[in-house]
């Protein structure tokens, strides 16, 4: 049986390329990183998909090859390791290309890294050493949290390293889920992952804005100043509130939505597939709003999180959270109830173990309709010249006339409706609340999660939504201290300032492939008598990109990203068919353009990025972000290369975040923080694409009158 072309690999895919790749390897040790879907050549899968959607697709049709590109490391003599990647057509069952990784380069991270780098500290004499210097309270054990390298100094040449933060943990209340965040201990361990060694222990500064980059102004007693600082709820000194009454999701037909394939999602006049892999997570694919393509392919494609704390060694601190270990191998597997709601139907993707062979992952994205209030709405507020005159006869005459008259109201749609009295509240339409579909997953990276969620509406809408939740990262800080590079936010522990800096990938085909990307920008104009003599008028001005280029968001300007398709019109309008997006105004990278934190993520200079599409250049930050010092095969190369983008495909990229500047309120655990892309039909229907989405009101809706006493004195809502 024919498998779709962009449907993930299965356990048995997996499994057979990586017994293939070990083949090819016979006197050498294996450890693989990822086994995954190499998708076909964007030429090759789009003719594939015009015949499925012409409905002429056939088991005889030249369907693409099934390959899966293995990453995996192959450890010789003297325990010396070399990254190597392989294509494994699962079809012919035969690998047709390899390469071994340049040395310079890293391969992400695997999640086994982390728990060598734990083991490590454990095994480290200099760390029990270095740590022998606290005196922890009884009954306190030190906590490990491994992170990623970062950007690495000259001195560190090109070793492959990763770190760990240190914390201590309160263990005499039995719960694993105590917050071990707040006690933080000033100690970096460094581990070299070819020998798995502690390499060396770094000291890291406690003090104030007084101390400047000094270390060792704490007291040996480093915790006792530290507060607990519990989230869970069965740790909760006050417990959970009780007043807050449940609101349930119910749908009791059951959900609009259908998926076959485990791939395929239809939903009202949408259609696309997902997909998974460990770097994006969740991938769409294919998608076509009542039989008409809007977008190639859409994805979450890196986001890096910079420190801006100068003190030695926390420049450092720049995980790329998709580069480094991927987006998608970090992602939780999602609880029923918990964090989708209603009826949800749920993707699993397959791992991939050490040995070469794959593992599910149930429930790794979540797919469910949601409430997203009113989406249109109108109230008939305009009279006829009858209905005017009958207003203003004279009371009785109008009140008889009432009884006895349909009075006619003048619509700007429908000339033809009416009301029964001139003086009636004017009658009010509203769609209903259902009326969004989310494909959602979410990740957590050692202290932050982020929830990424793509958004489709009635109306030909689609909104990609990162939100950021979890604990922000901490420093230990001398008693009653302040610092100018964080906030204290429990005694003890600094909050550190820094950003969350994503960029999302859009590989538009709107109306077809081959769009044209136009800026459209709106320019006042001066007080002109012969073209604007009441000043009131503005000019619409649009740019035509030729080249690749970055630019930033300019809200003065509502400055505005077309993708059209200048092959198709439309009707009414005679504009050029297209969809668009506002990028939002937030904040860029703030490191300075010469540091390596720069640098390494030119992708976060400005919010859009416009490239002429490759085959596999998929990764704003580029492939290989660990350990970078520069980013290499990112969108900044990308525009570099400077080519002709009229008549070729072409790639949006859109960069856009939030500097968090932690708050008190940001402890012990975030609220979210959300950030938003808005991509809108401009042109591409003849008119609101969601007139005929049913109105009927939701009868299940109470009314709330007030509140009132029972026989015990409590206070309750009346309904």
């Amino acid at each position: 049986m024919q498998v779709h072309p962009l449907k993930d690999l299965s356990t048995a895919e997996v499994n057979e390329a990586g017994r293939i790749v070990s083949s090819k390897h016979p006197k050498q040790l294996l450890k693989f990183r990822e086994i995954s879907l190499r998708e076909p050549p964007k030429a090759e899968l789009v003719a594939f998909l015009e015949l499925e959607h012409s409905g002429y697709l056939l088991a005889s049709s030249p369907w693409p090859a099934r390959v899966a590109r293995v990453t995996y490391d192959a450890i010789g003599k003297e325990k010396r390791s070399e990254s190597h990647v392989s294509l494994i057509d699962l079809n012919s069952k035969t690998r047709i290309a390899h390469e071994i990784l340049d040395a310079r380069l890293h391969a992400p991270i695997v999640l086994s890294e982390y728990d060598d780098v734990v083991a490590a500290c454990a095994a480290s004499p200099d760390l029990q050493e270095a740590l022998s210097e606290f005196e922890l309270p009884n009954g306190y054990e030190v906590v490990i949290e491994p992170w990623s390298y970062g950007n690495p100094s000259p001195e560190d040449g090109n070793k492959r390293y990763l770190q760990g933060l240190c914390f201590a943990r309160d263990t005499r209340n039995g719960n694993p889920d105590t917050n071990f965040y707040g006690h933080p201990l000033p100690l970096i361990p460094v581990m070299d992952t070819h020998n798995k060694r502690i390499v060396r222990i770094e000291r890291l500064a406690t003090g104030g804005q007084q101390d400047g980059f000094r270390n060792n102004t704490h007291s040996s007693k480093i915790i006792d100043h530290c507060a607990s600082s519990e989230y869970v709820p069965e740790l909760l000194s006050s417990g959970s509130r009780k007043d807050l009454k449940p609101l349930a999701v119910v749908q009791p037909e059951g959900p609009s939505f259908s998926v076959t394939d485990e791939s395929l999602v239809e939903w009202q006049k949408w259609r696309f597939r997902v997909s998974f892999n460990g770097h994006e997570g969740a991938v769409l694919h294919d998608i076509h709003y009542a039989g008409r393509s809007i977008l190639y392919r859409l994805s979450m494609s890196e986001l890096t999180v910079p420190y801006a704390d100068p003190r030695p060694p926390f420049a450092r601190k720049q995980p790329f959270d998709f580069g480094d270990e991927g987006g998608g191998n970090s992602a939780n597997n999602l609880k029923l109830g918990c964090d989708c709601l209603g009826a949800i139907k749920y993707f699993s993707s397959v791992s991939t173990n050490m040995n070469g062979t794959g593992q599910l992952n149930p429930n790794v994205v979540c797919l469910h309709e949601q409430d997203n209030g009113i989406y249109l709405k109108s109230a008939n507020s305009y009279l006829s010249m009858e209905a005017y005159k009958l207003a203003h006869w004279p009371r009785s005459r109008r009140t008889q006339q009432r009884q006895v008259t349909q009075i006619p109201i003048a619509h700007p749609s429908s000339p033809s409706s009416s009301f029964s009295s001139a003086s009636s509240a004017p009658s009010l339409n509203s769609a209903p609340s259902l009326s969004e579909l989310v494909i959602q997953f979410i990740i957590t990276l050692a202290n932050y999660d982020y929830i990424f969620a793509y958004k489709f509406d009635l109306a030909g809408n689609i909104t990609v939504e990162a939100r950021a939740t979890g604990i922000v990262s901490i420093v230990s800080i001398d008693k009653g201290k302040t610092s100018p590079y964080g906030t204290v936010v429990s005694p003890g522990a600094l909050a550190q300032n820094h950003q969350h800096l994503f960029c999302i990938r859009i590989d538009p085909a709107v109306g077809g492939h081959g769009n044209s990307i136009v800026v459209e920008e709106s320019h006042p104009l001066p007080i002109d008598p012969a073209t604007n003599p009441s000043g009131n008028a503005y000019r619409i001005q649009q740019t035509a990109l030729t080249r690749p280029c970055a630019l930033d968001a300019a809200p003065s300007l509502n400055r505005t990203i077309k993708i059209l398709n200048k092959k198709k019109r439309n009707p009414i309008s005679g504009r050029v068919e297209g969809y668009k997006f506002l990028p939002a105004a937030t904040q860029l990278m703030l490191a300075d353009e010469g540091s390596v934190q720069a640098r390494r993520a030119g992708f976060a200079k400005h919010h859009v990025w416009v490239t002429k599409y490759r085959d596999y250049e998929l990764y704003a930050g580029g492939e290989y972000t660990l350990l970078s010092r520069d980013e290499v095969g990112g969108v900044s190369d990308a525009v570099r290369r400077d080519e002709e983008l009229e008549g070729h495909d072409v790639v949006v990229w859109n960069t856009f975040g939030f500097t968090h500047n932690p708050r008190v309120e940001d402890w012990p655990v975030m609220p979210m923080e959300i950030a938003q892309l808005h991509l809108r039909p401009a042109d591409f229907f003849e008119g609101n694409p969601a007139l005929d989405a049913p109105s009927e009101a939701n009868l299940s809706a109470v009314r709330v009158e007030g509140k009132e006493r029972n026989g015990q004195g409590e206070v309750r809502a009346k309904l």
